[in-house]
């Protein structure tokens, strides 16, 4: 050991020092007492410190491993914490009481007429989960944290009082958390909605490609659909239809803005079946024409430039309530620092009008 810190002092190396727990090594036994030592430590020379002043070495926590890793962190600034949207966690579905709160939010909700009514009913719906989640649940990475803060408390109580039942039962917890963290993780690793796209038109540009454009012609495409089978295409959907296509789709994949993959539709279908289906069915079979513009109104409020080019907006058939929105931040939510920065663009832009106007004068 003594050769070793003299090839350390000839280096001219430096301790880093260390954050979290006094040891990088322990080991718990049956019998209540444990073992803990500094295994493991960051060495630097001087050019080092002087290029990364803020350097912090970090003891983590393994639960699957005597000995916990070593993260070294260049900067202590944490990432600002960002707010993300509902999404329905496929580890919920381990606890029974995400049905009873599935089945009591959406008795509770009266489907009356309108197509709106089965998107706030999922709404609803979403909005039950996120307090379940939130106050009964558990968000699994805030109680894994907190589970995690408890063990190093633990760990520290067993290296005074050498008993370590506490330490044990902290860490089959923990174990239990990351099995639900990892099956998180697994839902929200999908492939990111560009990469779709790119591959999109990607195999379509390579689909009707031709080295010979010139001897294209529709003339030589065969017919394929026949008057029988273009009958049998155009006819209403049936509920059977709609169970199998749901049956045949990716559990957590084809997210939509509600937050609902299709699999809180397939786990959930005997509870949301009768007003999902009567939904769909009445979008698909419905032959309503396309709702139109009041075009006396557009004409008195639009330019006619204008108001022809908003009565070309095709309008959908589902019946929304109207929203304000507000272009100047990205959730379209108006808030001061949005404001602020409009106004400020709007001062500079005007400034630099009359900053032309004036140069043109002289």
């Amino acid at each position: 050991m003594q050769q070793f810190r003299d090839v350390v002092d000839e280096c001219g190396f430096l301790d880093l020092g260390f954050v979290g727990t006094c040891f990088t090594w322990s080991k718990d036994f049956d019998d209540g007492h444990s073992i803990s030592k500094r295994l493991d430590r960051g060495l630097a020379n001087n050019p080092w410190f002087m290029k990364f002043p803020g350097s912090f070495v970090h003891h983590l926590h393994c639960i699957s491993s005597d000995n916990c890793p070593l993260l070294i962190s260049l900067s202590r600034l944490d990432p600002p914490p960002c707010q993300r949207s509902f999404k329905f966690e496929e580890m919920w579905l381990s606890d029974e009481r995400c049905v009873e709160t599935v089945e009591a939010s959406w008795s509770s909700h009266s489907h009356g007429p309108g197509d709106s009514q089965i998107l706030k009913q999922i709404e609803k719906c979403g909005k039950d989960l996120a307090w379940w989640n939130h106050n009964v649940f558990g968000n699994v990475r805030k109680e894994l944290e907190r589970k995690k803060s408890l063990l190093v408390q633990a760990e520290q109580a067993a290296i005074v009082n050498g008993q370590n039942q506490r330490v044990r039962e902290l860490k089959d917890e923990v174990n239990l958390l990351l099995v639900r963290e990892a099956r998180l993780w697994s839902q929200r690793s999908q492939v990111h909605p560009q990469e779709i796209a790119l591959s999109l038109v990607n195999y379509y540009q390579s689909l009707f490609s031709t080295s010979n454009p010139d001897c294209v012609s529709l003339d030589h495409v065969p017919m394929v659909i026949t008057d029988e089978m273009n009958i049998a295409l155009t006819e209403s959907f049936l509920q059977s239809e709609i169970r199998e296509a749901l049956k045949q789709m990716a559990p957590l994949k084809a997210l939509g803005l509600d937050g609902m993959p299709p699999l809180f539709y397939q786990h959930f279908w005997g509870v949301v079946d009768s007003d999902v289906m009567s939904s769909i069915l009445s979008w698909l079979n419905s032959d309503e024409e396309t709702r139109q513009w009041n075009h006396e109104v557009i004409d008195g409020i639009f330019t006619q430039e204008e108001a022809d080019l908003i009565k070309q907006l095709p309008l959908a058939r589902m019946v929304s309530e109207d929203s304000l929105f507000w272009p100047f931040s990205w959730n379209g939510i108006y808030n001061s620092k949005s404001g602020y920065l409009f106004l400020k663009a709007e001062e500079d832009h005007g400034g630099t009008e009359a900053n032309v106007e004036q140069e043109k004068a002289l």
